[in-house]
């Protein structure tokens, strides 16, 4: 399972399979009219400020008009969304609502679509260039009209605003990690205002795919509260200690990223038009230091774990690690990261040796007796290839022999994204196949703990029976009272 180009936590897995379908055609809200309504007074009062196709691409998010469900509250459009080619073209134009998308389709367990949430802007229609008060605090109450209307069970907060308005601040999100259950006086407030709802924290999907995707906790966390949102309005949520840690992570690393002088925003040419309006072309780029403290430390974490969970002297080894060690590991979500910078950032050849040396240390360990020779014939592969094709695991426990299996095709995957030119030179060209190794890597390991997850928790349940019956006399009575 996979969201935002990320594993989705093996701990969610079994809160997203059991998820039931929902239905909430409860009659007509009345909400698409009220946004209506006010999309037909901006043409009247603005002249051609908001075109047919952008009205009708608002009703379409706002959608479906019944009562109740789920609402996802964002902020506003932006300028640069153009929904001339139809709704799906411009859903798909615009990353945010595309990740939106992902998020519902993923956390659902593909039993909604984009279609079936209702996406409310706070200020809708009204783009950034529109700075006059008194049209946005019009928006605001036109926002908080239509989430009277809706009476939604849940909706995720994924906006900020800085308003006056008590009712649009208590819908506010708040900072990372932070859980509205410690804003009582919000829900109060909500309450008192006529509205009976869940609101969950998180943020704009824009913080994690557009300005910081080189941080996977972050797209951990949109996962997290998203699925939270589904499970609540199934009355199934239930929160554990790991959850807490992922926020906390997640509010730490926003510190980190508020106070670096070397913070930027990250992007590439696919996305430059759409960031062209909002990105210092002088200051949207990696420095070259911090790109390197970054790699470094991630390849460091990554070597450590590897070394903590899968190598002994002899080879390979997963005896003395247990489904615990493995999860606190945290080696899925540093793949991703290296892979996210891999596509991303412009490294350099010293930073690509680093990746280099721990290629060749990997493969020295993991194949011990293996001969291993360069390859120079000028076909794909740092080593012959032909002598790693057939190469399987020999573990005998079957967690052990999956994850050494798991661990071999991802140091294939690296071994042909290497080219020699001639016996002194490495040539690095395929930094694409490189990072596509580590997010095959993560998606197998998440894939392991989640097996060995189901494992655990029967092994456990085996073991409370059997204590059961211990405690129980011949009879059936129970041998302590």
């Amino acid at each position: 399972m996979e969201c935002l180009g990320i594993p989705i936590d093996h701990r969610l897995r079994h809160v997203i399979r059991n998820a039931r379908p929902t239905y909430t055609d409860i009659g007509d809200s009345g909400h698409v009219q009220i946004l209506k309504d006010f999309g037909d007074s901006l043409k009247v009062k603005c002249g051609d400020y908001l075109s047919t196709n952008d009205l009708s691409f608002g009703l379409e998010m706002a959608r479906p008009a019944s009562k109740g469900g789920l609402v996802i509250a964002l902020l506003r459009p932006h300028s640069t969304q153009d929904n001339s080619h139809g709704f799906l073209a411009g859903k798909r134009q615009c990353r945010t609502i595309d990740a939106i998308s992902d998020l519902i389709c993923a956390v659902s367990n593909a039993r909604k679509g984009f279609d079936d949430i209702s996406v409310f802007d706070a200020i809708p229609f009204l783009d950034e260039h529109v700075t006059a008060q008194d049209i946005i605090q019009t928006a605001e109450h036109v926002f908080i009209e239509m989430l009277r209307a809706k009476q939604p069970d849940v909706v995720i907060s994924c906006f900020k605003a800085d308003t006056s308005n008590v009712i649009i601040q208590s819908f506010s999100c708040r900072s990372l990690g932070f859980s509205f259950e410690f804003d009582p006086q919000g829900s109060d407030l909500l309450v008192e205002s006529g509205f009976s709802l869940s609101r969950v924290n998180a943020f704009h999907p824009s913080y994690s795919i557009n300005y910081h995707p080189e941080i996977c906790c972050f797209k951990q966390l949109l996962v997290l509260e998203f699925t939270k949102a589904f499970a609540l309005q199934q009355q199934s949520w239930k929160e554990e200690p790991w959850m807490a840690h992922l926020r906390y992570e997640c509010c730490e690393q926003a510190k980190k990223v508020a106070k670096s002088k070397y913070c930027a925003i990250i992007y590439n040419l696919k996305v430059l038009a759409y960031l062209n309006t909002i990105v210092d072309k002088n200051k949207g780029c990696w420095k070259a230091d911090h790109l390197k403290y970054l790699w470094e430390g991630l390849l460091t974490a990554l070597k450590a774990a590897f070394e903590r969970c899968f190598f002994s002297g002899s080879g390979f080894r997963l005896a003395n690690c247990n489904w615990y060690m493995l999860v606190q590991s945290k080696i899925t979500w540093i793949c991703c990261d290296i892979a996210q910078l891999l596509e991303q950032a412009p490294l350099e050849v010293p930073e690509l040796r680093i990746l280099l040396d721990g290629f060749r240390s990997w493969c020295r360990k993991a194949w011990p007796k293996i001969s291993r020779q360069r390859n120079l014939d000028g076909t794909p592969g740092y080593y012959v290839h032909t002598t790693l094709l057939l190469l399987k695991s020999e573990q005998r426990g079957t967690r052990a022999k999956k994850f050494e299996n798991k661990f071999y095709n991802f140091l294939r995957d690296l071994n042909l994204s290497y080219s020699w030119l001639d016996k002194d030179k490495v040539k690095f060209a395929r930094i694409s196949a490189q990072a596509n190794a580590f997010r095959r890597l993560a998606v197998a390991f998440e894939g392991i703990l989640e097996e060995g997850l189901e494992a655990t928790q029967q092994e456990q349940a085996d073991i409370d029976c059997r204590m059961d019956a211990m405690n129980m006399g011949p009879q059936g009575h129970d041998s302590r009272l």
